[in-house]
Formats: structure tokens, sequence, C-alpha cells
């Protein structure tokens, strides 16, 4: 009962830009070999931003996260690509949950492009709507997000590896992302997607 469905699992770790491999008899999860890694997914558009604004100069031991460069950096994408799907997954969670104690009040889904565009606006929902009491929250987001709880939880306050690095909302938003073969996603006629998506909106869509 606690077995991932397959399909989801796969294409999560698509978005995420993420594969599983055999190696021996051990199943392993580890990022794209090279020649099938997408810009637009997250672990790489993490690490070249990473790389870009050189942050690793901030680690204090960039060893811990391995031997080269490339190394450090994809582990310190991976970590905090965990850190952000982590939230987005609960933030689904609270979604359905939220739709069901109103009757199925379809206003409360947030989770969506319309809502949250880019990057930019998701580190905001994170950081200045769910960790800030509603009476504490500035103006340009209380109207705009008033059925979303403050949730008091240290999921959504920067961590210290986001103070050193970077944020959700440093990620570029312009890029894209293949529609994984086996995808879920439907288009308006039932058929299977294809094609390429923002990645964000693919994610957002996909859960």
């Amino acid at each position: 009962s606690n077995t991932l469905d397959k399909r989801f699992y796969n294409e999560l770790l698509h978005i995420i830009g993420l594969e599983e491999r055999k190696e021996g008899s051990k199943k392993l999860i580890g990022r794209k070999a090279e020649g099938k890694r997408d810009t637009g997914s997250l672990i790489e558009n993490a690490i070249n931003i990473l790389n870009y604004e050189d942050c690793l100069r901030d680690i204090e031991k960039p060893i811990d996260y391995g031997e080269t460069k490339e190394e450090q950096l994809y582990h310190l994408a991976l970590e905090l690509s965990i850190t952000w799907i982590n939230r987005i997954l609960f933030l689904k969670l609270l979604e359905g949950q939220l739709v069901r104690y109103h009757n199925r009040d379809e206003s409360y889904k947030f989770l969506n492009a319309e809502l949250i565009p880019d990057f930019d606006a998701l580190n905001k929902l994170f950081f200045h709507v769910l960790a800030v009491k509603e009476n504490e929250r500035g103006d340009h987001v209380k109207e705009k997000y008033k059925k979303i709880p403050y949730l008091n939880s240290s999921l959504f306050e920067p961590n210290e590896l986001e103070h050193k690095t970077i944020k959700l909302s440093n990620l570029e938003d312009d890029y894209t992302l293949p529609i994984l073969g086996s995808t879920v996603l439907k288009d308006n006629s039932g058929k299977k997607k294809t094609g390429e998506m923002n990645p964000l909106h693919y994610l957002l869509e996909f859960l």
C-alpha cells in the first residue's frame, strides 16, 4: 500500500532531472546520463545557477558534497531540489484538504499556473504567505492568497543552504522541458500531451 505509482514516480523523476538505473542488483536514483539531461529540469536549472553565481565559495566544506566541482554542484542542487519538491508536495496535500473541507469548492485550489506563473511567485508563496500569519501579510499578497492559511512550520522558512546559495526564485523561468513519452497529461481532446512545456507549469499540471 505504500508503493508509489510507477508512472507518477517516473514522471516526477523526469521533471526533477533524475532517473532510476540498475547497478548490479541495486536500483539507484541519480542525475540523468550526459546527453539525456534537460536544461529545464529542476536539477539542471539549479546546477547552472549555482555554477554561474559561484555559490561553492560560500560553502564551508565543498568536499562534503563531492570530490569534483561537478559532483559538488550536483549534490548541492539535489539537496535544494529535494527541499523544494517536499514543500510543493506538502502544498498539494494541503490544497486537497482545503478543497474537501470547503465542500469541494474549487476556488481553494492554488497550485496552478494562473496563480503561480513562475518560480518567483512560488518562492513568495513559501516565504511571504505560508510562513506569515494572515494579519501580518503584506497588502500585495493578502487579497491574492486570502484562502491560503498560515502554516507554523519550519518547512516554509529559508534553510541554511538556501541562505548560503540560492532560493527557488533564482531559477530561470524561460526554459522548456520535454514532456515524458509516457506522460499522464492529456490535452483537451483526451489525447496524451506531446512537445515541451514550461517546467513549473508542467510540474503543477502533473500534480
